[in-house]
Formats: structure tokens, C-alpha cells, sequence
């Protein structure tokens, strides 16, 4: 996020109007993600007649069952529900899919979500059936509970009601319930272990400046999503199963996915085609800017739309607008405090250092970094339109105001339920994380093997594996 002393007032009353209706409005105009939509219905089409037939293969191998008439019991109400299930997403799937972008998204979201559940289901009735899992997914799926165990997570918590408000002084109430996408939401809490997220404040030397400008192609403050996994090996082989919104590497480690197919297959696109496999986006201008030498691959996707609102509400806390998103925003600790801005400046906020383990086959994330730097910038911009640091000022020693530092620490404070231990129950901020996890294990399948990466988003979007 920039702060611009000169337009203070302008751009702090108009940056959210201008991001709706320029950066948001224009997402029906981008052919390529409404037909990428489309793609997306064909693969849940595929995946729900797949579990159809998994269903008739239960109910074959019940007739054959062995066993104590109580759990033959079990078994036959859970096909019922199976066959229920099924039946209603038969009649979701028959509805055309419709017109604009939200809308789409909102119904792929809605029939993957029940595709997934379906799955998991349907791997709980095997296991109760003892018949060998049908595939790596359903083998993992086998050793993370019953199905009663998966419901999905909550987290009511302050939240902006409608995020697309373009009213700058609209109250900040308690919002929606706290969710993921599909199955990667609705595991048992001992199978998902903890991400632990540590934050810093850290003054921005003139050598980090410019090297961040060059790795990002000048600078624009905003969310930068960085870094590889850490703790994944090589990866020489990657499928993604669609029923259940997940990863297999290597036809083993399963990576069960936090964000929509539609999302992850365009971040394949963009960490492939990037030569610094670059993220990220600033609520700056009027249309925002979109890091990488191709944004226009995501430039109107979920992956940017919540990026430049979680800059929004990120920049808000650091800048303590009076009238922004965080006005009767309850804090976990001290208020942030205003103060007077005596030049252009920005603030940089990078999620990186993703950290994975590997338990019983499935691969999760257990720590990640937000590092805080903000700098001056110069009135000049880039050659592909960022804005670039003011070198001058800071080896005249340019430092923030004391208040936006002490802000900062207020995202960054490390202690238990204070940071962002506190701020990731904001489903925008969570949302983030999992964004960020993601490109973390993309960036590794890149580093392995390159032409991974736009396979596996045919393979998302069609449904086939090459």
C-alpha cells in the first residue's frame, strides 16, 4: 500500500471506489477466466459421475459384507445419504452455469464444496466396508477420522460485511462464519497442524530497497506472496485430484488444497510464466498494480481481488486512517495511532518462509513469516509502470513516523493471540496464508520441473492427466 501526502485525501476517500468499480467491475470483461469457468464445471461434472460409480461399487461391496448387523446398519444409512448427496448435486449440476464472474464462482464453489464432501464420505464407508482405499487420496483420507468429524471450521470474528462497500466510513461488523474451500476446510482439527506465523517490522536499508525493486520490477508496496516450500523434496510427478481439491507428489505426499480450483490453476500460469515466480498486488493508482511480467494472468482473478482487500485492511492498520475499513475495529491490544505523513511512502507487506511437514502421507504447512518494511518513493515510476524507491531521502537517513512503526508491531507482535495469531481470524487474512502456502509449493514444483506447472492447470481445468 502507498501513501501519497499530496492526494492524502483523495486517494484515502476513493481508493476503495476505484478498486471496485475498476479493478473488480471489469472481471466479466476477461475472457479467458470466464472460459476457464466454464473448464471448471466440465471437471466437477467428471468428478461428481465419478463418485456415482464409487457409489454403486459401495453398494455392490455391502451386498458381499461380512458383518455384525449394527454396523450393517451404519453402512446402509450412510449409502442413503451417499445417494441423497449425489441426487442433489445432480440437480445443482443441471442448472446452467451462470453469467458473470462472481456468480460462477460462487456456484463451482458451492458444487465442489459438495463434491468434496461427497468423497469423504464415500472413503469412510470403504474403510467401514475394509476394502482398500481406491487411491492415494482415499488411503490419507482413511487415517484422518469419520466423516461425523469433518464440519467446517468457524471463526466468527470482526469482519467487514460487505467487502466491496465502496463507502469508506461503512462500520466494520461482525461478518460471515470463518471458511475454506472444499475438503482442505472441513478436516478434522489433528489433522491440520497449526501454521504458526511470524511477524517483523523491519527498516528498509538502501540495499534492500533496490533489491526488492529489482525482484519486483520497481515497487509498489502492497502483498507479496514469496518464497518455495520448505521441507518438500524434488518433485518429479504431480496429479490433482478433483474431488477432493488436492495434490499428489511424487504419487505419494498429498496436499490437500485451501483455495478454489479455478485459482490454483491460474497461479501455475503466473508462477510459470514469471521469471521471479512473482505474487502480489498494491491498492495504489486507480486500478491497483499487479506484480509480474504477465499480470494480466490474474490481474481480474479471486487471487487479486483478495489480495488488494487484504492490502486495504493491512494498509489501514499501519496508516490508522480515521474513517478506513478498521474504524470500530476491536483491536487485540493498543488502538494504531495517526500521524502526519511528510512524504510519498509505502508500505510492503511479504509473506514468505513456508514451512511443510510430512505426517502419515499428507503434506501441511506449519509456520510462515510476514516481514513489514516500508520506504519513501519517488515521484518517477518504473519502466512497467511501479513506482521505485527515493534512494535520496533515505541515505538522508528517511525514516517512517514513530506511530506507523508502533503500528506495524501491532500485526507483527509474536505473542499468543496478539499478531497475526489474532488477525488470521479474519477469513480475508486466512485466505491470504493459504494463497500463500500454495504458490509456495508451486514455486517448488517450478524449481523441479517447469513444465509441471501448466500440465497440472490443464489437468485442473479439463479433468485429464497427460
Amino acid at each position: 500500500m502507498k501513501l501519497d501526502f499530496d492526494r492524502l485525501c483523495i486517494v484515502l476517500a476513493l481508493s476503495l471506489a476505484f478498486v471496485s468499480a475498476q479493478a473488480i467491475a471489469k472481471d466479466d470483461d476477461d475472457p479467458v477466466l470466464m472460459a476457464q469457468l466454464v473448464r471448471i464445471k466440465q471437471q466437477c461434472e467428471q468428478q461428481h459421475a465419478q463418485n456415482k460409480k464409487r457409489e454403486q461399487e459401495l453398494e455392490a461391496a455391502k451386498a458381499n459384507a461380512s458383518l455384525p448387523p449394527q454396523k450393517m446398519q451404519e453402512v446402509e444409512q450412510k449409502i442413503q445419504t451417499l445417494k441423497a448427496a449425489n441426487a442433489k448435486t445432480d440437480v445443482f449440476l443441471a442448472q446452467p452455469l451462470p453469467t458473470t464472474k462472481q456468480a460462477r464462482e460462487s456456484y463451482l464453489r458451492q458444487a465442489s464444496g459438495e463434491i468434496a464432501t461427497t468423497r469423504e464420505f464415500e472413503s469412510t464407508v470403504a474403510k467401514d466396508l475394509r476394502l482398500d482405499p481406491a487411491s492415494r487420496v482415499e488411503a490419507v483420507l482413511s487415517k484422518l477420522g469419520q466423516a461425523e468429524d469433518f464440519k467446517t471450521k468457524f471463526g466468527a470474528f470482526d469482519v467487514q460485511e460487505h467487502p466491496y462497500n465502496p463507502d469508506p466510513n461503512a462500520p466494520v461488523v461482525q461478518g460471515p462464519n470463518t471458511h475454506f474451500f472444499g475438503l482442505a476446510g472441513q478436516l478434522p482439527p489433528s489433522a491440520v497442524p497449526t501454521n504458526q506465523v511470524s511477524g517483523a517490522y523491519a527498516p528498509t536499508t538502501v540495499d534492500k530497497a533496490a533489491e526488492l525493486s529489482k525482484e519486483e520490477h520497481g515497487v509498489g508496496g502492497g502483498i507479496l506472496l514469496k518464497g518455495k516450500a520448505v521441507g518438500l523434496d524434488t518433485v518429479s510427478s504431480v496429479k490433482y485430484d478433483g474431488s477432493v481439491n488436492a495434490l499428489v507428489l511424487n504419487g505419494d505426499l498429498v496436499y490437500f488444497v485451501k483455495i478454489p480450483p479455478w485459482s490454483l490453476a491460474t497461479m501455475c500460469r503466473e508462477i510459470v510464466a514469471d521469471r521471479n515466480a512473482l505474487l502480489g498486488v498494491s491498492e495504489t493508482m486507480t486500478e491497483g498494480l499487479v506484480f509480474g511480467d504477465h499480470p494480466e494472468i490474474y490481474k481480474y482473478s479471486d487471487l487479486a481481488d483478495e489480495l488488494m482487500l487484504a492490502d486495504k485492511f493491512l494498509g489501514d492498520v499501519v496508516f490508522a486512517h480515521p474513517k478506513g475499513w478498521t474504524q470500530g475495529y476491536i483491536f487485540p491490544t493498543t488502538q494504531p495511532t495517526e500521524a502526519r505523513i511528510k512524504s510519498e511512502m509505502l508500505v510492503h507487506f511479504e509473506f514468505n518462509n513456508f514451512q511443510f511437514t510430512k505426517n502419515d502421507g499428507q503434506l501441511s504447512v506449519v509456520s510462515s513469516s510476514l516481514e513489514i518494511r516500508m520506504m519513501p518513493v519517488s515521484k518517477a515510476a518504473s519502466t512497467t509502470g511501479q513506482m521505485l524507491p527515493n534512494y535520496n531521502a533515505m541515505k538522508k537517513g528517511w525514516a517512517p513516523p514513530d506511530a506507523f512503526i508502533t503500528n506495524a508491531d501491532i500485526l507483527a507482535d509474536r505473542r499468543a493471540g496478539r499478531g497475526m495469531d489474532y488477525f488470521r481470524r479474519e477469513p480475508l487474512i486466512e485466505d491470504v496464508l493459504a494463497y500463500g502456502e500454495a504458490a509456495a509449493i508451486l514455486r517448488s514444483i517450478k524449481d523441479s520441473r517447469p513444465d509441471l506447472l501448466n500440465a497440472l492447470a490443464d489437468q485442473i481445468e479439463t479433468g485429464e492427466t497427460r
